[in-house]
């Protein structure tokens, strides 16, 4: 035992690699490389799929990058924002898609002599037959009827507080819908969609310039109806008057997509 004599007598245990140190190390970092090989450098990463669904581009949280997915028109293709799940009632498994350019023509809320009330106004009728058929019909079959809140009409001019629902096929969005609670009404129509919080999402383009685009949301006291201001702040508007539109409507969230490009730009096809 002539080691533990060693230690016994005070000399130091295991003298040759304490006169050495570098060569310890040397084998420690040799002995880690060889673990690193062994239990972690072998195995490959996991690679991330592509998302092959609607659903699977709706952004989690304000903030997330908001996917683009191309929609078929009468005058060639147009990218349209995935904004996410469209909650409320009757619309479980949809998902909301906004047009991200506003469309060519200017259209009025409604006529001076009608009412800022949003069903059946000159808007939601364009909306649902003159803008509807600018769709392809293969688009058409894929769209969901969608029940969306509105201010009733008992509520207009008198500023009541009544609400109610309304199914259409293309809608335009609220005040509420865009991150906004008008001082004028003191109604809620819809809830809050996480990605509008973010103005850029909510400034539209036509021609290369920001434009105003019309909400459903009306003032309950005179013949006015919210807009998005070309800055993607809120305005308010004579219903008579022409103003940017930028449809709204729901698809499923099961469809296939597949990944391809527009203007440049990562975007997303339906696919079969």
């Amino acid at each position: 035992m002539p080691l533990l004599r060693a230690a016994a007598a005070g000399a130091p245990a295991f003298p040759r690699f304490r006169q050495h140190p570098g060569k310890i190390r040397m084998m420690l970092a040799a002995l880690g490389s060889v673990m690193f090989l062994a239990f972690g450098g072998c195995f490959p990463k996991p690679v991330r799929k592509p998302p092959s669904t609607l659903g699977a581009l709706a952004p989690g949280a304000a903030g997330d990058p908001v996917n683009r997915v191309i929609i078929p028109e009468t005058n060639g293709d147009a990218a349209y924002l995935v904004l996410g799940a469209y909650d409320g009632e009757g619309n479980a498994g949809s998902i909301l898609l906004l047009r991200e350019r506003l469309v060519d023509a200017r259209v009025v809320f409604n006529s001076q002599a009608g009412s800022p009330y949003y069903g059946g106004s000159a808007l939601d009728r364009w909306l649902n037959t003159v803008f509807w058929e600018q769709l392809s019909g293969e688009v058409r079959s894929l769209v969901s009827e969608t029940t969306i809140e509105v201010t009733a009409r008992s509520s207009v001019w008198l500023a009541g507080r009544d609400r109610e629902f309304i199914a259409r096929k293309v809608f335009a969005l609220s005040m509420v819908e865009c991150g906004f609670k008008p001082d004028r009404t003191p109604l809620v129509e819809g809830r809050p969609i996480p990605c509008l919080s973010d103005a850029k999402n909510r400034v539209a383009i036509s021609d290369g310039e920001p434009l105003s685009w019309w909400l459903r949301t009306p003032d309950t006291r005179n013949p006015l109806a919210w807009v998005i201001s070309h800055n993607g702040m809120y305005d308010i508007a004579q219903i008579d008057g022409g103003m940017g539109v930028r449809p709204a409507f729901c698809l499923n969230a099961g469809l296939k997509v597949v990944a391809t490009e527009m203007d440049g730009r990562a975007a997303y096809r339906l696919s079969q």
